[in-house]
């Protein structure tokens, strides 16, 4: 089993259960939709950069969810190989 895997999974599951990092990613969100909002509707570039703050802002917190995916998988597959 991979230990760095499993290492990377639990930090995620940390970061993914911590409270202020919750209220850290809601807070950005209703900053951005904020934002947006305020926007003129032929302000093209400013639409774009608030698309690709939140674009970032999913990316992080998939691919936390991947780490701890990851860290689950490597678990069932050391669990599968003991079974054998």
């Amino acid at each position: 089993m991979n230990e760095e895997i499993l290492e990377r999974g639990r930090v995620a599951q940390a970061i993914a259960n911590n409270a202020e990092f919750k209220q850290l990613i809601e807070n950005i969100k209703m900053d951005m939709f904020y934002q947006f909002s305020m926007i003129e509707a032929l302000d093209a570039e400013k639409k774009e950069e608030v698309h690709l703050t939140m674009r970032g802002l999913n990316l992080i917190v998939k691919k936390i969810n991947s780490y701890m995916d990851n860290a689950k998988y490597e678990k069932a597959v050391k669990t599968t190989q003991s079974d054998v």
